[in-house]
């Protein structure tokens, strides 16, 4: 039978002084499955540049990073990041790390509690969206709980050992909603999914991340014309380095 943590367990802010440790805990995460971008390398960055991105995230408003410890000892980890044009600023993104140890303990739920409460306490924002893997059940049961939906699919999100990998897309929560613990249900937008507008821009969407390195949120604006499709992003501090790009066009 699991147990939780309790008092075991803190969740805190990440400081720049976390960054070695932030790395090694990526590292044993990314050796023990293949939900992140990265195995057991873990992420293309080095411990300055992992520092930096840290002390970035602590000095945007409506950024953070939070780490959980039991015991004293880093065992997951959560990226908070708002969009910062006008437009999209009441929406933002999260990626969640825990280790495989510590499944199931209540250690995902805390990270999620703190992201939540960041958000409609300090961030300011409505809309939070992630991206899990189609197979992960485990993770998408988390994330129900705390008033996920699916949205969107991605067939090939990944390509692990020449096989593609499926990706639920942009799963999203309205904020103001939910209490912090996830419970108030809203209505289930269950055709959203299959709207076939959705569908090619997540193809170009994915056409887009892969060419240029941008992580998901960062593509922030589409327009569509006979011969090309123009889009937009936005820059903010990077997990790993990418290059500049604030407007391209897709051309046919």
């Amino acid at each position: 039978m699991n147990e939780n943590y309790g008092e075991r367990l803190c969740i805190e802010q990440g400081r720049p002084e976390d960054a070695e440790e932030l790395i090694a805990l990526l590292r044993q995460v990314g050796s023990e499955t293949d939900n992140l971008t990265f195995g057991a390398e873990g992420p293309a960055t080095t411990v300055e540049q992992e520092r930096e991105y840290l002390r970035a995230m602590a000095e945007t408003p409506t950024s953070a990073f939070f780490v959980a410890r039991l015991d004293g000892r880093m065992v997951g980890s959560l990226s908070f990041r708002a969009m910062t044009l006008a437009r999209a600023s009441h929406r933002a993104e999260i990626g969640i790390s825990v280790l495989q140890e510590c499944w199931g303990k209540g250690v995902g739920s805390r990270l999620m509690e703190a992201a939540i409460d960041f958000a409609k306490n300090n961030a300011g924002v409505e809309i939070i969206s992630l991206e899990v893997r189609a197979d992960n059940t485990r993770a998408q049961a988390l994330y129900r709980k705390f008033g996920f939906e699916e949205i969107g699919r991605f067939p090939g999100f990944f390509k692990i050992d020449g096989k593609w990998v499926d990706f639920l897309l942009d799963e999203s929560l309205s904020v103001n909603s939910y209490g912090s613990d996830g419970q108030k249900a809203r209505k289930s937008k269950k055709n959203s999914s299959k709207d076939p507008a959705g569908g090619w821009r997540c193809r170009v969407l994915c056409a887009i991340i892969d060419s240029y390195g941008l992580l998901p949120g960062e593509v922030c604006a589409l327009r569509a014309g006979p011969s090309q499709i123009g889009w937009e992003a936005e820059h903010r501090p990077p997990r790993r380095p990418r290059n500049p790009v604030s407007r391209r066009f897709i051309q046919w």
